[in-house]
């Protein structure tokens, strides 16, 4: 006789089935992920340039006020 071939029961099948959801949902969530902390850094970027503008106007205004 042959050799059989022994296929996946339905329960192996419904289990690789939900492993193949969950890493693509996986992979999903890293790409947001991913792009959250690039904008996160943006941002960052954004408020020391503002904090150094902030700073920098603040620093003017004290000078002018203590002149008066």
């Amino acid at each position: 006789m042959g050799k059989l071939i022994q296929f996946p029961s339905k329960d192996k099948l419904n289990t690789q089935e939900e492993i193949d959801i969950l890493n693509h949902h996986l992979e999903l969530v890293e790409d947001d992920l991913k792009t959250m902390l690039e904008q996160l850094d943006e941002l960052n970027e954004e408020i020391v340039a503002l904090t150094i503008e902030y700073n920098s106007i603040l620093s003017k205004l004290k000078g002018l006020i203590l002149k008066v």
